[in-house]
């Protein structure tokens, strides 16, 4: 009897096991649809050819874009204040916030960081030099230098608490190298729509098997090197106090609210090849938008942190950590011979190296991104470890 009875649970078990993976490959696929599909279908309503879209190697166009539009520019100035004062107003000060007392930085600084730091300088120095013999390896410098801010992060995070992500769990971090390659490839497909940056100097676009596998090795770094950003800046009590203590954000239950929020986003990559110069902000921020707005709809929790209670350190580390990589992301590529330029509608002023400082806020929303892929990779993890038990 209860050996039918255990077979009986271990089948629940099971079946659980497949509903939860499939919810989230309905919704991985749902979202696949909206950002990859809708676009091109938004392309053949129009009537222009989809050939040009997917062509290989990509083939970038400079763009006749209004490089300023005082309107714009002084709107999102304008919304930027305000977003200020509505977190300084909502402020709570008084609010009392646990902290991981084991945080000092009195550990060590390890060796391994010696290194990672050691080759960060090394290949800085070629990536901006012009050294006639190492020319024709130049264009490689961007894999090495983002390999070893990954370590340096990881060797910061190790010496001021003790561990960090790279050693702790090996294997899901070497996960993050996957999951990044796949989610930048969307990006660099969805720029085809709106040409915001295009590739200079990068002589091994010409093949396309050289460009496949430098293009995904080299894409593999992001979300390492953000996730490791942001497990660097939890070691600051300070700034996750500022973090935890921000205004009260009650986001809507009701299932229509992120059903339309799904339709907004929907049209919005729709009509993206429409009207390039209004609905390219969408390229950062929709899949977030979508990925969230699918889990709330079919009933998946994508939890956002404690923003309903005025703790934004999940949101906000996310942001300012892919921030923080976007600053040195720019910083090096300024003088590579290899790099990226920009073209950005209306607001292409007041440049930071390549990028214009407005330009900046793309990274803020790119960190919640990189939080929906690692929000993913967990749910899965967590399924199988649950049909593993």
């Amino acid at each position: 009897m209860f050996h039918h009875l255990n077979d009986f649970s271990r089948s629940l078990d099971f079946h659980d096991f497949f509903i939860k993976r499939g919810r989230i490959f309905l919704d991985l696929f749902a979202l696949a649809l909206i950002c990859l599909g809708l676009p091109l279908l938004g392309v053949k309503i129009a009537g222009h050819p989809v050939d040009e879209y997917l062509r290989f190697p990509p083939v970038s166009y400079r763009m006749n874009y209004s490089p300023v539009h005082m309107g714009v520019l002084i709107g999102i100035i304008a919304l930027t204040l305000l977003i200020c004062v509505f977190w300084f107003i909502g402020y709570q000060r008084e609010r009392k916030v646990e902290e991981d007392n084991s945080v000092y930085g009195h550990y060590t600084f390890p060796w391994w960081g010696w290194i990672g730091l050691g080759l960060g300088i090394l290949s800085w120095t070629f990536a901006w030099t012009r050294f006639t013999w190492f020319e024709p390896n130049q264009p490689y410098t961007f894999i090495p230098q983002w390999i070893s801010f990954i370590v340096v992060m990881n060797a910061l995070t190790h010496w001021r608490s003790g561990n960090c992500p790279m050693l702790t769990n090996p294997r899901f971090f070497l996960k993050l190298f996957i999951a990044s390659a796949m989610l930048w490839w969307v990006f660099e497909y969805l720029n085809r729509f709106v040409n915001n940056w295009i590739y200079e100097g990068a002589s091994y676009a010409r093949d396309p098997v050289e460009y496949i596998l430098f293009a995904t090795v080299a894409f593999s770094t992001v979300i390492p090197g953000v996730y490791s950003t942001k497990r660097f800046l939890d070691t600051f009590s300070g700034l996750q106090r500022f973090f935890a203590r921000g205004p009260v954000v009650r986001f809507p239950t009701a299932r229509v609210f992120y059903i339309g929020l799904l339709l907004a986003v929907s049209l919005s990559f729709l009509l993206i090849s429409w009207y390039p110069t209004i609905l390219y902000p969408i390229l950062w921020i929709g899949p977030f938008l979508g990925w969230l707005g699918l889990s709330r709809a079919i009933g998946i929790r994508f939890e956002l942190g404690g923003i309903s209670k005025g703790n934004w350190s999940y949101l906000l580390g996310w942001a300012f950590a892919a921030l923080t990589c976007g600053f040195f992301w720019e910083l090096w590529n300024y003088y590579s011979m290899s790099k990226w330029t920009y073209q950005i509608p209306y607001l292409d002023v007041l440049k930071l190296f390549e990028m214009p400082i407005v330009g900046y806020t793309g990274y803020l929303a790119f960190g919640l991104e990189c939080a929906m892929a690692i929000d993913i990779m967990r749910r899965f993890s967590q399924s199988l470890r649950s049909k593993d038990a």
